[in-house]
């Protein structure tokens, strides 16, 4: 699965039919994580915010990046998760987009833990919204755009954006038609030969009228290609996680953050069926909505750690 020469044919496949490279050879020209210190020590950590995303990617060095806060209530959540990790410092926080259960708890978290900066789709955000103006107020200083193809590192841990306000890398976008969760942005983590793909609420094209989403899954998965871990986007909603996705993907492990008793349904039935019919590993933070016996419930936080082969395991 992860080997150079399975990159290389897929170059030489998609060469002349119209299609973007995979992400993995966008970024040739680029120095590769060395993954000279012990993958042991890498970790993630999906830290249980309830209705709400949030995620700690720690390199072996003990570097380290949040992806998303959670609401603001789940502040307190990402800060003990933090100390748990023995984090005092971030590299970078990443706004995937500016819904308050992703960007809420982030001032909280930059008020106690120093933060060299904070990463988002740029832009604004039309809605009324109280989170995202105190999002605005409290990281002015640290902000910076993230765009397709862009790359953010922490020591040997890579992010690599494939998606930002509906633009994939590789060229490909669709009209987002005022949609914030598929304005997403998306990103693949690297760590060695270990990938994982993480796409905040990103969408898929699913809904019912008038609820349609736009399919912005299809055109990632085109350039993402096959990975170890999914972060399922959106909570499991049914306007996420495509076949297509998956059928690319190929994901071994799938983690859904949700909330019990959440007023959404999250994470539809449908979507744990598909996850599973893949033959991924479905592992939730909380119980939420799902009644699949075959689905591992967390009620907490959920650690993704490596052996000395890079092979990942799942604990709580």
């Amino acid at each position: 699965m992860r080997s150079f020469v399975i990159a290389i044919l897929h170059l030489f496949i998609l060469a002349g039919c119209g299609m973007p490279d995979l992400i993995t050879d966008q970024f040739a020209g680029e120095d590769a994580p060395s993954n000279s210190l012990h993958s042991q020590d890498f970790r993630v950590v999906f830290i249980d915010v309830g209705q709400g995303d949030s995620t700690l990617i720690k390199s072996p060095d003990g570097s380290a990046m949040l992806i998303d806060a959670g609401a603001w209530e789940a502040g307190t959540a990402v800060l003990s998760a933090l100390e748990e990790a023995r984090v005092s410092e971030l590299k970078a926080i990443v706004a995937t987009h500016y819904h308050a259960d992703h960007i809420g708890g982030i001032p909280q978290v930059i008020q106690e833990i120093p933060t060299e900066v904070i990463y988002d789709r740029g832009h604004s955000y039309s809605g009324n919204s109280p989170a995202y103006e105190h999002y605005v107020e409290a990281t002015a200083s640290k902000r910076k755009a993230l765009n397709p193809c862009d790359r953010i590192h922490a020591s040997e841990v890579v992010l690599q954006t494939v998606a930002a306000n509906g633009e994939v890398c590789g060229g490909s976008n669709t009209a987002l038609e005022g949609d914030e969760n598929a304005a997403s942005l998306a990103f693949v983590v690297e760590y060695g030969e270990f990938r994982m793909f993480i796409g905040g609420d990103l969408t898929g094209g699913g809904g019912n009228f008038p609820y349609n989403t736009p399919d912005v899954e299809s055109l990632v998965a085109d350039v993402v290609g096959d990975v170890d871990v999914l972060k399922a986007s959106h909570h499991g909603s049914r306007t996420s996680t495509n076949q297509n996705l998956l059928d690319a993907l190929k994901p071994e492990h799938a983690i859904i953050s949700c909330g019990d008793d959440n007023d959404h349904g999250h994470p539809h039935s449908s979507v744990v069926e598909r996850l599973l019919g893949s033959g991924a590993a479905v592992h939730q933070t909380e119980q939420c909505s799902t009644t699949n016996t075959n689905v591992a419930i967390a009620n907490g936080n959920i650690t993704l750690t490596l052996d000395e082969n890079e092979v990942p395991s799942i604990s709580f």
